[in-house]
């Protein structure tokens, strides 16, 4: 059983499971197209905090490397539905369910 499912693989998403797996939590990341979100077709981030130029692909490799590093899984799929039943989640997805 994990800790903590996410959904969504933007900057949001990724930051959130490098934080989830550094405070110990079994971590899914779960996105159904491609990590960085909409940062990836940025040619060009100067405003991100302690990077002071990279592109929006860069920043994402480099989020999504730190996150998967950590111990955070990542899952390709598209989520279909969230469940709650007894305060545990089940999230069904188009290639099976956590």
């Amino acid at each position: 059983m994990l800790d903590l499912i996410i959904v969504g693989a933007g900057t949001a998403g990724l930051s959130a499971a490098i934080y989830a797996t550094r405070a110990g939590l079994s971590t899914l990341v779960i996105e159904r197209a491609m990590y960085g979100g909409q940062i990836t077709v940025s040619p060009e981030v100067d405003n991100y905090p302690g990077i002071p130029h990279t592109s929006g692909a860069e920043l994402a490799q480099g989020m999504y490397q730190q996150a998967e590093d950590l111990g955070a899984q990542f899952a390709f799929e598209t989520v279909e539905s969230v469940e709650e039943e007894g305060g545990l989640y089940t999230v069904r997805t188009d290639a099976g369910t956590h």
